[in-house]
């Protein structure tokens, strides 16, 4: 029976279907906006909730609607799943597959809070960035979970976490050493020793003080471990170490539940080799024991069904060669055995329109003489490289850098449109939000530390740019990216340190040629002062600093915009 509230859209032949609410759980409140899932998937419903299936959490949760219905569904589903057992003994992994906008931060926070109060005491959230440490603890603090945590990288030490009694970060998780630790997948694979022996320990890598911290609980008090952006593992087949370290956490830590967490983890049927607790194929994790072939000793329920593969080579060749129907099939497959949820927003209302913007003079000449200059640096590249004072590799540098060049380019001939627009809508009533390709901070960050400060000021305290050539004060991101590209790579000295004359008179040129095409400034600064500065603008980005321009005096200072924790 169709939910209340579900709507079908006006197109009869629509593959998507839009709701509020679930129809596999009666709690929880309308999720806020409307959510939309293809009706196939839509339509196949896992194994009713039985009346044991309870999610543990506080009421209040949901009677003060701090999960929605649509949430509250992938919560129960996730932890009924999380008390049976694979056919191999571990515990079984479930996908939050959900689009931006659905909640999957709250849903890991509340399968978190309903894994410690079933008494699950260590939990492991891994995510993409360090940043994201202050949205995990945002979400379980919105829930009312006073779980302790703590982030890897702010534990500045190697060795076991249980014995850091004197560790400022380790002391967060008590006198236990319980609670929720975060740390990025770039931290899962750092460690002081490269061989494969010192991998899983605590003394030389920080896998081996995961995995070490993990394993020292009994059965009953393994918890959750989360990959957050788990697309970060899809590697698996070509043994990246992050993707390679990713599975093996899985396999040396069978009593712990596996919660897959990305909006695009399954996008691509390759890249779901990590994915090995879902079931769909069979692995070699640890056998069951003789007498537990009906369940294990907590008399957890052992999934009935056989995965319907031998392996994940066998799952890869038959869903390839079906394409995208195959791929909803799998994600059919896997509703049905409720270990997923793949819903995303439905954007009802909104609407798509296409603007083109057109070059104007000045813009089409800078085109022209950038492809000009472009052509003439690989030229004196090639020849560098066949004198051999420049490295091969180096022409996978040119070409990196000129993509990044044409990329920046073109963002930045569409910042006029794009604030024309903005003033037109903000004139309306509306609000507007703006996406950006890059902030390029990171090349802006290079080239102060290298020192091309804006003439009479000091370093990192003013515009950037070599020789102080910078538009309107701003940094021109396309600009720094070619004079970063001749200062690395072009080499003004030979083999006994002599210079090359030639060379220095050629980069010279080039920098010459490239501060008079008057570069357009770096997109994010140059919107951020046409529609009124930063107190006018919020912006929402990665970068430490920024710069900002004094309207009276022109002058352009970096202001500090991220503070510790």
């Amino acid at each position: 029976e169709a939910e209340e509230g579900e709507a079908q859209a006006d197109d009869a032949g629509s593959r998507f279907a839009t709701f509020q609410r679930s129809t596999v759980v009666a709690g929880g409140c309308d999720h806020p906006d409307p959510l939309c899932e293809p009706h196939a998937v839509r339509d196949t419903q896992p194994e009713p909730l039985a009346p044991g299936d309870d999610v543990r959490v506080p009421r209040r949760v949901v009677a003060e609607g701090l999960l929605s219905s649509t949430q509250l569904e992938c919560v129960a589903l996730a932890a009924r799943r999380f008390r049976r057992r694979l056919p191999g003994g571990a515990r079984p992994g479930f996908l939050l597959g959900d689009g931006t906008g659905c909640g999957k931060g709250r849903c890991i926070a509340a399968l978190i809070l309903d894994q410690w109060n079933r008494g699950a005491r260590r939990h492991v959230w891994i995510s993409a960035t360090a940043d994201l440490y202050s949205d995990a603890i945002r979400d379980l603090q919105d829930l009312g979970a006073s779980i302790p945590c703590a982030s890897l990288s702010r534990v500045r030490a190697y060795g076991a976490l249980d014995t850091m009694h004197n560790n400022p970060e380790v002391k967060k998780l008590g006198k236990n050493c319980e609670g929720v630790l975060f740390l990025t997948y770039a931290m899962l694979v750092s460690a002081r020793s490269k061989s494969i022996e010192a991998q899983s320990d605590p003394n030389f890598s920080r896998f081996g003080q995961v995995q070490t911290w993990l394993m020292q609980t009994g059965e009953e008090e393994s918890g959750l471990i989360c990959f957050d952006e788990a697309h970060k593992a899809k590697n698996l087949d070509q043994n990246t170490k992050g993707a390679r370290l990713v599975d093996e956490l899985q396999r040396g830590c069978p009593n712990y539940a596996v919660l897959y967490a990305s909006a695009t983890g399954a996008t691509e049927v390759g890249h779901m080799q990590y994915m090995s607790r879902l079931g769909l194929w069979r692995d070699d994790y640890q056998p069951l024991a003789a007498n537990e072939s009906e369940g294990d000793a907590s008399g957890a329920a052992v999934d009935a069904e056989r995965p319907p593969f031998e392996d994940f080579d066998r799952f890869r060749s038959l869903v390839s060669r079906g394409g995208m129907p195959a791929m909803e099939l799998v994600a059919m497959q896997l509703k049905s055995m409720g270990a997923l949820s793949c819903r995303s927003l439905a954007f009802t209302g909104t609407s798509f329109e296409l603007a083109t913007v057109r070059l104007d003079t000045t813009a089409r000449a800078q085109y022209d003489a950038s492809c000009e200059l472009w052509r003439d640096i690989r030229r004196m590249l090639d020849l560098a490289i066949n004198q051999g004072i420049a490295r091969k590799h180096a022409r996978g540098e040119f070409w990196a850098a000129q993509q990044r060049f044409y990329k920046g380019l073109v963002v930045a001939a569409k910042v006029p449109e794009a604030v024309r627009l903005t003033q037109e809508a903000l004139a309306r009533g509306e609000a507007v939000v703006i996406s950006l390709w890059t902030t390029n901070e990171s090349v802006s960050s290079r080239a102060s530390q290298s020192g091309h400060a804006g003439d009479g000021e000091e370093e990192g305290g003013g515009g950037i740019g070599g020789g102080g050539k910078v538009a309107d004060g701003f940094a021109s991101g396309p600009e720094l990216t070619v004079e970063q590209l001749l200062d690395r790579n072009f080499p003004t000295t030979g083999p006994q340190g002599e210079p090359i004359a030639w060379a220095m008179e050629a980069i010279q040129g080039f920098k010459a040629r490239l501060w008079s095409l008057k570069l357009p400034p770096n997109p994010i600064d140059e919107l951020i002062d046409q529609l009124g500065g930063a107190a006018a603008v919020a912006e929402m980005s990665g970068r430490t600093h920024r710069y900002i321009k004094d309207p009276f005096s022109g002058e352009v200072r970096t202001d500090a915009r991220r503070r510790p924790l």
